[in-house]
C-alpha cells in the first residue's frame, strides 16, 4: 500500500491516526509507505511521532527518513512492515538558495521468503528541479528486485510518468483509478511501480476519508 496520510488529517479536517490504522488493518496490508508523516513535528500533529505510534498500534516494523528536520521536529516518509526491514537509508534532496520544501527518498531492504526486497517511497516536489533530481535518482536505481510507491504529484499523461514506466511497470496499469482529492478525486497522483521480478495480482484504490489522498493497494508475487 502507497498512502499520503497529510499528518493524518482527515476530509473533516481533523488528525485522528486511529482512521489511518483501520485503512491499513482492513486490507490486511504486509508493507506500506506513507507520505506527509510528522515526527514531534508542530502542534498541528500534537507533536506525536506518528510512523512510531503506527508501527506500535499496527505491530509493524518501521522506519522514517525526514525531508524536513526543524529543532522541535522533523516531516517526512515512513515505511512499516511486518517483515522484516534489514536496513534503510533515506536521501534528502534540497535547492540552494532554498526557494523550495526539500524532498526526500526513503530506501529499505526487506527480507521476503529468505531474500532481499527494495523498497523506495518519496513525496515528488511539485518544483521542477527537485522533482527531477529524485526522478532521476528513480531512474538510475539499480537494486533489485524493487518496488518503488509514492506521492508523484504527477499525472499519467506526463513525461515523468513516461519515463518511469520505461523502466518499470505501473501495477494500476489496467485499473488506472484516480487518487487525489479523496472527495470525488480527479487525478491519478499515487502510484506503486515494480520492477520486472514481480507479477501483479491485483490493484485497488480504497475509498476512505483518512486523508486528502486515497491510498493505492497492489497484490504482488515474486517471480521464480
Amino acid at each position: 500500500m502507497t498512502f499520503n496520510i497529510r499528518h493524518g488529517r482527515g476530509l473533516d479536517g481533523k488528525v485522528n491516526l486511529q482512521r489511518i490504522v483501520e485503512v491499513i488493518k482492513q486490507e490486511h496490508i504486509d508493507i506500506v509507505t506513507l507520505n506527509e508523516v510528522d515526527r514531534m513535528f508542530s502542534i498541528r500533529s500534537n507533536f506525536v511521532d506518528q510512523s512510531s505510534w503506527l508501527a506500535n498500534e499496527l505491530k509493524m516494523d518501521f522506519v522514517f527518513g525526514p525531508a524536513l528536520s526543524l529543532k522541535r521536529g522533523d516531516y517526512g516518509n515512513a515505511i512499516l512492515s511486518k517483515l522484516p526491514i534489514i536496513k534503510h537509508e533515506n536521501y534528502i534532496f534540497r535547492l540552494k538558495p532554498p526557494v523550495a520544501e526539500p524532498r526526500a527518498i526513503l530506501e529499505a531492504t526487506i527480507s521476503v521468503d529468505n531474500s532481499f526486497i527494495s523498497l523506495l517511497t518519496s513525496h515528488f516536489s511539485i518544483h521542477p528541479i527537485l522533482h527531477r533530481k529524485q526522478l532521476q535518482f528513480f531512474l538510475e536505481y539499480s537494486s533489485y528486485p524493487c518496488i518503488l510507491m509514492g506521492d508523484l504529484n504527477r499525472g499519467q499523461n506526463s513525461r515523468s510518468y513516461r519515463k518511469l514506466t520505461g523502466k518499470y511497470h505501473d501495477c494500476s496499469l489496467n485499473n488506472p483509478l484516480p487518487t487525489y482529492p479523496a472527495r470525488g478525486p480527479r487525478s491519478r497522483l499515487d502510484f506503486i511501480f515494480v520492477s520486472k521480478h514481480f507479477d501483479v495480482l491485483q490493484t485497488r484504490v480504497i475509498q476512505s476519508h483518512a486523508s486528502d489522498h486515497l491510498p493505492v493497494v497492489a497484490q504482488l508475487a515474486k517471480k521464480s
